[in-house]
């Protein structure tokens, strides 16, 4: 697809002129103060973004300074660099408050996702720039480097912390960054032969945390998180090590097709648990993933992540955005496939499905179980789209705070069931724990999905509860039938929510968006639909409405309740 291919080329000129264009405003400018207070603000309230965001506006100089230096070799550019570097080695830990326990007295060495990013920043940039950097910065660097991540790392025993034999992105991160400043930095021989064979050992329990559907139960952004680092890694390690080619295998390809079945119309994403409900794409790892596997798909450039959206200033994103899609373009390889537009994707080891239909409309349901990764109280949950808007929403990721990684998580509106598209039974959530689970998840044709998941609630009078979900490819039209049997009278309430405007008229829900408008019709409801506005907080700390509309279902004979609603939507 030409169109596609200018498209991404046309990314690349533009990433470029930014690129340029920021380090022109920052040239002047000296690099943020990190303090004591800053760092202890966790301790004493749980806030994390003070100290992260000073934290991270470093990084941002460090990234910026040392991509321009790799683009144009500047003297001007390279000075502003050296200052900057020497301002990073200086700081007094490289790990971020929330990951350091100040009661150990080598608190401040301490390895985490963003002291190793750290290390693998300055282990690259002294590699790519060379003698353009001054013997005493290059040295400084590669000492601090050593001191504070190689070194302890190497000296410990396996593992060195939990991550090293995690399912997750703090697997693929730390050990994709060690690993990869190692190959950098240590000469060749036995002691850089081990650190290899120990990291592509340990990047073999980050793989087991997949299944062989390739999902990431995460959510879409840490599957770019954990992703980026393990290629990283895996792509210096097939060149050092041709015998260790962690990158081959059908499993890594289906996890490199997994991007591409989270993405809709208007650049939605799916949001599960802790994901983004729009999380922009990283061009440079799409570039390098297609690189590799002809199976891979791009969506609209147009909602490729750009220079400063990745807030946290991740060199090796800032870089590769650059770096493999310039390579990719001039690779010259087949033309880049978009995405589809209709169809069913099914992940049975996480259990979701994706359904697609005309006019940009889809629904996204999941089974699941109540102990997932990053984990929401959302078994048998949905969210359903139209032409790029969320009529009924998951709201993913809100703010990370010390309490939502506490005992109170699931007292949190966006992590309750509450805060889902779920039935909620005798006003009760679902339950936190794996136990809480949906014993069956079928697709037993295309575009419907069964789930039964009354174990998810923890009640032991609910014999039954099944959700029947259908989407009309050819209409948009979604269909949701909930039955449900208990062994005594219960209330049984349909639970939706939604960002969008929400008005209940005539026993029926309408739902206004910019392009359309929604209509949803129940059936079997029992006293009036109920609405209400909860503020939910989302991941960058904003506090933002959200409806929630809730019905009370009419019992049948024999501790039966059966309800149907359909959501359909038309042009404005």
């Amino acid at each position: 697809m030409e169109e596609l291919l200018g498209q991404i080329a046309g990314f690349k000129e533009e990433y470029e002129r930014d690129v340029l264009r920021l380090a022109q405003e920052l040239r002047g400018r000296k690099l943020p103060e990190l303090t004591e207070e800053l760092f202890s603000e966790f301790e004493r309230n749980g806030n994390r973004l003070h100290y992260e965001a000073v934290y991270f506006g470093r990084r941002k100089f460090l990234s910026v300074f040392g991509l321009v230096c790799v683009m144009r070799h500047g003297k001007e550019d390279v000075g502003k660099l050296e200052e900057v570097l020497l301002e990073i080695c200086r700081e007094e830990c490289w790990a971020l408050p929330a990951h350091v326990d100040r009661r150990k007295p080598d608190w401040r060495i301490t390895i985490d996702l963003f002291a190793s990013e750290t290390a693998q920043t300055l282990a690259q940039l002294v590699t790519l720039l060379g003698d353009e950097l001054s013997e005493p910065v290059a040295e400084r660097v590669k000492r601090e480097v050593e001191t504070r991540v190689l070194a302890p790392f190497m000296a410990s025993r396996a593992p060195y912390s939990g991550w090293e034999r995690s399912g997750n992105n703090w697997n693929a991160v730390c050990c994709g960054n060690i690993g990869s400043a190692g190959l950098l930095l240590l000469k060749e021989g036995a002691e850089r032969r081990a650190l290899a064979e120990r990291l592509a050992h340990a990047l073999t329990f980050y793989l087991k945390g997949f299944g062989d559907d390739g999902a990431c139960e995460e959510g879409l952004g840490y599957w770019a998180y954990g992703l980026t680092y393990f290629m990283l890694f895996a792509r210096q390690l097939r060149e050092v090590y041709p015998d260790m080619d962690i990158l081959a295998g059908k499993k890594q390809e289906a996890i490199a097709c997994f991007q591409q079945k989270c993405y809709f119309r208007g650049g939605r994403t799916v949001s599960f648990s802790d994901g983004s409900c729009f999380e922009p794409y990283s061009m440079g790892l799409t570039c390098s993933l297609a690189y590799d596997f002809d199976s891979v798909r791009f969506p609209e450039p147009q909602y490729a992540r750009r220079l400063g959206q990745d807030t946290c200033w991740r060199w090796v994103g800032v870089y590769w955005d650059w770096y493999w899609t310039g390579r990719f373009l001039e690779a010259g390889q087949a033309a880049p496939r978009a995405l589809a537009d209709c169809g069913c994707e099914v992940f049975p080891d996480v259990q979701w499905a994706v359904f697609r239909g005309e006019g940009g409309s889809a629904a996204v349901v999941k089974g699941g179980h109540n102990a997932e990764s990053h984990n929401h109280n959302d078994v048998g949950s949905f969210f359903y789209l139209a032409d790029g808007e969320a009529f009924l929403d998951d709201l993913g990721c809100g703010e990370y705070t010390k309490e939502y990684f506490s005992d109170k998580r699931y007292t949190i509106f966006c992590n309750r069931g509450a805060g889902h598209n779920i039935p909620l039974i005798d006003g009760g959530d679902q339950c936190a724990g794996k136990e809480y689970r949906a014993d069956v998840f079928a697709v037993p044709e295309r575009g419907t999905a069964v789930i039964r998941f009354e174990a998810a609630y923890g009640k032991p009078y609910l014999r039954r509860l099944e959700r029947r979900l259908h989407l009309d490819e050819a209409t948009g039209e979604l269909t949701v039938t909930d039955t449900a049997l208990s062994d005594r009278e219960a209330e049984f309430k349909e639970n939706l929510v939604t960002r969008l405007p929400a008005a209940v008229a005539e026993g029926q829900i309408i739902i206004c968006g910019k392009r359309r408008r929604a209509k949803i019709v129940p059936r079997g409801v029992r006293g009036e639909i109920v609405q209400r506005t909860v503020l939910h907080v989302n991941h960058q700390g904003e506090a933002e409405p959200v409806h929630v509309l809730q019905w009370e279902v009419e019992p049948l004979e024999g501790g039966v309740y059966i309800c149907t609603f359909t959501v359909s939507t038309e042009a404005l």
